[in-house]
């Protein structure tokens, strides 16, 4: 220990402020970063939403509305269709006189 440790305190503590600063900010600048990338994601959201869908839309295009009501009534009777199966044949079970289901050992035509 010197005389100059006596003389100036500040000096001689300076070593430890520097890591002790240097650990502290080590540990700040990366949150002060993600709250700036998390800020400009909220205030740009909107555009970068926008963004988005115009990606997926030239990707996927959007069905017309003829088609889209078609799928609609062939989505109605195939809900119907397996109303009808479930009624006929609650437990899925093929029992011999079930008309509605196909059976299993009838040949596929060719």
């Amino acid at each position: 220990m010197s005389f100059l440790n006596l003389a100036f305190p500040a000096e001689a503590a300076l070593p430890f402020a520097q890591s002790f600063f240097g650990l502290i900010a080590a540990y700040v600048r990366p949150a002060l970063g993600l709250g700036a990338l998390v800020t400009l994601v909220m205030v740009f959201k909107p555009l970068i939403l926008g963004l988005a869908q115009a990606a997926v839309l030239l990707v996927k295009p959007r069905k017309s509305l003829e088609q889209r009501i078609l799928a609609h009534k062939f989505s109605g009777k195939m809900m119907l269709n397996r109303m009808a199966m479930n009624t006929a044949c609650p437990n899925r079970v093929l029992p011999p006189n079930c008309a509605t289901w196909p059976r299993v050992t009838d040949p596929v035509p060719a």
